[in-house]
């Protein structure tokens, strides 16, 4: 996907396109290649690339790369009358996704704040995983020091006993997240913990999109502006969706629909999408 207009090369990485070690273009592998600024696409394999292109360096990443120069790839870009919806839908889920990463900045300056509290005040802060709070806190932690913790699939169980159908859309970004982080540090799950996690995926899913409001946002509590609401279930929808697919993949599970694209379960994105850009 390119956004640019002023580019004379576009660069490929060599990973990308040969194998490394033999210099031989990769077999059966396509480029789906979407110019948004001229609303044009194309569609071509790694022998093209090798075959339209300089090897060369990129000074931007430091390393050499397969460098089509921009007559070449233009020459095959093509119209069609679908990429207007296409690309409006790409500029929108790209939106989504930088609004909900916001999220993980505000919760940092929650707690670099709470920190500073206890070091200034010289006090001693202990966090008990004894609810969900303390849980998540304890998850967000470990998770930016690289610490797993002990008996992670106990967590993973216990995690989830805190699922239930009358979860706010607050308390549901916390389960998720920490579900997403002990979920990653697992290394083998036994059938019952499998089953554990895929109910309650489904009931959180569930859940968010009971959630939904016809203008685009969301609602679940008065404490809660709807635009913190549509955040939390943007940001927990996108945790799910990358779990369920990682369960497919690693574990086989076949009562969990496969995820074909981004938000595909938001109950309305370009809806949502358009209430977020009234703000």
């Amino acid at each position: 996907m390119q956004k640019k207009t002023d580019l004379n090369f576009y660069d490929f990485k060599v990973s990308k396109v040969a194998r490394v070690k033999q210099k031989k273009p990769i077999e059966n592998k396509y480029f789906f290649y979407l110019n948004i600024p001229l609303k044009k696409y194309a569609f071509f394999d790694t022998r093209w690339v090798i075959g339209n292109s300089n090897y060369g360096m990129v000074e931007a990443w430091r390393s050499y790369a397969y460098r089509v120069p921009k007559e070449n790839m233009e020459k095959i870009l093509k119209e069609h009358s679908c990429l207007s919806d296409l690309i409006q839908n790409i500029e929108a889920k790209e939106t989504l996704l930088n609004f909900q990463y916001d999220l993980l900045d505000k919760i940092s300056k929650d707690l670099s704040f709470l920190f500073q509290q206890v070091i200034d005040e010289k006090k001693i802060l202990n966090f008990i995983p004894d609810n969900l709070d303390s849980i998540f806190r304890i998850c967000f932690i470990r998770n930016a020091i690289g610490k797993i913790p002990q008996n992670v699939n106990l967590w993973i169980v216990y995690l989830l006993t805190y699922v239930h159908e009358k979860n706010t859309l607050s308390e549901i970004y916390k389960i998720v997240y920490s579900l997403d982080f002990l979920y990653s540090v697992t290394e083998n799950l036994k059938e019952n913990e499998i089953n554990c996690i895929v109910n309650g995926i489904k009931q959180l899913m569930t859940l968010i999109q009971n959630y939904f409001e016809p203008n685009g946002f969301y609602t679940s509590s008065p404490k809660e502006s709807p635009y913190n609401e549509a955040q939390y279930s943007i940001f927990a929808m996108n945790l799910l969706e990358d779990i369920i697919q990682d369960l497919i993949y690693n574990y086989e599970i076949k009562n969990l629909q496969p995820i074909r694209r981004i938000f595909e379960n938001l109950n309305d994105f370009r809806k949502t999408y358009n209430f977020i850009k009234g703000f």
